[in-house]
């Protein structure tokens, strides 16, 4: 039953860093404003998921 409980609860993992959306805004004149913004997703690997520890 613990086994269970332990594979149930919620793991901390470290993440590569955030998703971030780059947009590109063309102009008529000059050069082209490009806008990142952050999407508020993470970015996993398979070896952040492998290396967290079960707690």
């Amino acid at each position: 039953m613990e086994e269970l409980a332990a594979t149930l609860e919620p793991r901390e993992l470290k993440y590569e860093g955030k998703e971030t959306k780059t947009e590109v805004k063309e102009k008529l004149l000059g050069k082209a404003e490009i806008i990142e913004k952050e999407t508020g997703n993470i970015v996993l690997t398979q070896t952040n998921i492998k290396r967290s520890p079960i707690k």
